[in-house]
């Protein structure tokens, strides 16, 4: 049952989430008022607010790719870099103890 689950996300969810994420930015983006699109909506002599839907429909297509660099690439490296301060079985902290057992050893 387990599987038909994970299917089920993986093929109907997923997509469905994407999607619903692309309306609702698109949403935010209308609420700044004008389209954001075109030339004259990210020209610098533009005013802020004609350059705010521009601009947050930008980060609001980067936000995703930020959060899954986070997810996937700063948490693990964060986590590792925690866990060598630890011992064998990562439950006692024992400082640069492991640093100095590579370096020293030969």
């Amino acid at each position: 049952m387990n599987l038909v689950i994970t299917i089920f996300i993986a093929i109907i969810g997923i997509p469905c989430a994407l999607i619903a994420y692309i309306y609702a930015s698109e949403f935010i983006v209308s609420l700044g008022g004008g389209s954001g699109i075109g030339i004259e909506s990210t020209r610098k002599g533009a005013s802020w607010a004609r350059r705010l839907p521009a601009v947050l429909r930008h980060w609001l297509w980067m936000l995703p790719a930020l959060l899954l660099l986070g997810v996937g690439l700063v948490y693990p490296v964060v986590t590792t870099i925690i866990m060598s301060f630890k011992d064998k079985k990562s439950s006692e902290f024992i400082g640069f103890a492991n640093y100095i057992k590579i370096f020293t050893d030969s």
